[in-house]
């Protein structure tokens, strides 16, 4: 009987030990992770933050800089480095412009993504702000599809103030944060090994973007049967909504309060309509869009940011789906918004700000 309570006390202390052990190494590597490896809480942010970080807080001389936020259609749509060196010529000072799209996004992520910067010293002399008009439907609830295990604790009074279903975030980020092994297991098998996910897991595509975070349409886009599927993809994921819409909710709020931000920073901001095809162009009633114009120019003339309207700058031929850019997309647009758009943008920027320096 001694023997089998010894046993007992025995396998009690092991399992005891065994769970301390597991409770001590995830605290471990919830603390690594928050100070040395912050690209495995959110590799979409973080990835192409450092690159930022890098050329304009870390720079020996502040250069002029632009940052564009955005969606998946501005990861693929916006070559930011082959407008450098033009604009640099214009302006007479480095010039620094930046793709910050990130997959996924509407206006609160995208909103979440701007305040994130500005808090760790990025300070923009020009904010382009993407608008993905079918997100500015009242049923879409942004917020509510973001993962707990992607934010930061200073987050998530901005999520909350943006979802309507009053999800408890803190009991979510508490939770998915106590196994950080578990929750952020995409992330570090995708900086392990990388290969091993398939291609919609995986999370480390803006490791390889460059300078200006731009990362090139993945091959297969340009092949036919992905283009026709894609396309049949997008049809599902946005003709039933524009069929259904309804102008408001949180993302309008988002969109407004982006602006806001610019206001209080004194940063001169800019909407852009990135380009769509005729198919996605198709899905949208007349009437709602005339609505999502009316509203967009009244938010323009609120805030004096200019709307750059280039929903038909490209031709069908360029997109993936009606609404990505393949690269050669992606060229022609760069082009024409360093070309048509930019310079008089900056001009304006660089005579507000040396008006109000003096």
């Amino acid at each position: 009987m001694r023997e089998k309570a010894g046993n007992r006390t025995q396998a009690r202390s092991a399992i005891f030990w065994g769970l301390g052990t597991f409770m001590l190494m995830q605290a471990g590597l919830a603390v690594w992770i928050d100070n040395r490896m912050p690209d495995l809480r959110d590799p979409l942010y973080e990835n192409k933050a450092a690159r930022l970080r890098e050329r304009v807080v870390d720079a020996p001389a502040r250069p002029l800089t632009v940052v564009m936020l955005g969606s998946s259609r501005t990861v693929f749509a916006l070559k930011a480095s082959e407008l450098e060196a033009p604009l640099e010529q214009t302006a007479g000072r480095p010039v620094v412009v930046f793709n910050f799209g990130v997959t996924g996004a509407g206006p609160v992520t995208s909103l979440m993504n701007q305040r994130r910067l500005l808090a760790e010293g990025v300070h923009p002399d020009l904010f382009l702000i993407e608008v993905l008009p079918p997100l500015l439907a009242d049923h879409v609830v942004e917020a509510d599809r973001l993962p707990a295990d992607r934010l930061w604790r200073s987050d998530l009074e901005l999520l909350a103030r943006y979802d309507v279903s009053k999800r408890n975030w803190n009991q979510d980020w508490w939770f998915v944060n106590a196994v950080p092994s578990y929750s952020h297991r995409f992330a570090i098998m995708s900086r392990v090994a990388p290969t091993y996910h398939s291609f919609r897991l995986r999370q480390d595509w803006f490791r390889e973007c460059d300078g200006s975070g731009w990362i090139p349409s993945p091959a297969p886009m340009a092949t036919t049967q992905w283009r026709v599927a894609a396309l049949e993809n997008a049809r599902r994921e946005y003709a039933g909504g524009l069929a259904n819409f309804h102008l408001g909710g949180p993302s309008c709020q988002a969109l407004r309060e982006q602006l806001e931000v610019c206001r209080q920073e004194n940063i001169p901001a800019a909407l852009v309509l990135l380009p769509e095809g005729t198919d996605f162009r198709s899905w949208y009633k007349p009437a709602d869009w005339k609505e999502i114009e009316r509203f967009l120019t009244e938010l323009s003339r609120e805030f004096g940011a200019p709307l750059v309207n280039a929903r038909e700058w490209i031709a069908d031929e360029d997109f993936s789906d009606s609404h990505h850019l393949l690269a050669s997309g992606a060229e022609k647009f760069t082009q024409r918004l360093g070309r048509e758009v930019l310079p008089a943008l900056l001009a304006d920027t660089l005579k507000t700000r040396g008006v109000a320096s003096r």
